[in-house]
């Protein structure tokens, strides 16, 4: 992964973290992988329907109930250098290589309801 994104990764996490009661420490993180052409079926849990495969439920402290999750989907590399080196793998009959890249998506779900006061 791109030192840069992931950078960006952490800054969009602490900063939808922070509204939160328990802060970032509070979520639980979901990490799934997008697939670029969203049907090469290479993964084992690929969901077709969702563009994206599940890769693990990562509590950000186990001693806290989480208030939110976080859903971190990470795309595959694009670029052209990424996909010749994994034809060259192909034609020498060994397993291509998955590289992050630059694209990612990050979205938030609160797991409980704000309560409103009315006076």
């Amino acid at each position: 992964m791109p030192t840069d994104t992931l950078q960006r990764v952490l800054l969009d996490m602490v900063n939808l973290g922070e509204q939160e009661p328990y802060g970032v420490m509070g979520g639980t993180l979901i990490l799934n992988f997008g697939n670029a052409d969203c049907g090469n079926g290479n993964l084992d849990v690929f969901n077709e329907s969702l563009g994206f495969s599940k890769i693990g439920r990562f509590p950000l402290n186990t001693s806290v109930t989480s208030t939110f999750e976080l859903h971190l989907t990470l795309y595959p590399s694009t670029h052209v250098k990424h996909m010749v080196a994994n034809l060259i793998r192909k034609l020498k009959g060994k397993a291509t290589k998955i590289v992050i890249g630059d694209k990612f998506t990050l979205t938030k779900k609160k797991l409980y309801r704000s309560t409103t006061h009315i006076n």
